[in-house]
């Protein structure tokens, strides 16, 4: 009686910052567009040392910029320039192994 289940509790909170994966869900796209989009500096991100190890974390009101933002590109482009990054990122990996 008078409970609440956790996420309708959860869902009145509005952090101001969010885990990838809540970011995703904010912005309604997948979780590995949110970590290339951030390996694309197009969505700014902050370290944060949480248990001895260091996670990312967006500010909602980046993710509201972001959203409000005139974007002309395409996500394909946008996949297209993700992709190259990677590639380009791989590389430089592999002339560091030599």
């Amino acid at each position: 009686m008078g409970t609440k289940k956790k996420s309708e509790r959860k869902s009145r909170v509005s952090p101001a910052w969010l885990s990838p994966t809540d970011a995703a869900a904010y912005l309604g796209m997948s979780r590995q567009s949110i970590y290339r989009l951030m390996d694309m500096r197009a969505l700014p991100y902050s370290l944060v040392r949480l248990c001895n190890c260091t996670r990312r974390r967006l500010a909602v009101a980046d993710l509201d910029a972001y959203v409000s933002r005139d974007r002309t590109e395409s996500n394909e482009e946008l996949m297209r320039r993700a992709d190259q990054l990677m590639l380009e990122m791989e590389m430089r990996r592999m002339r560091r192994g030599r």
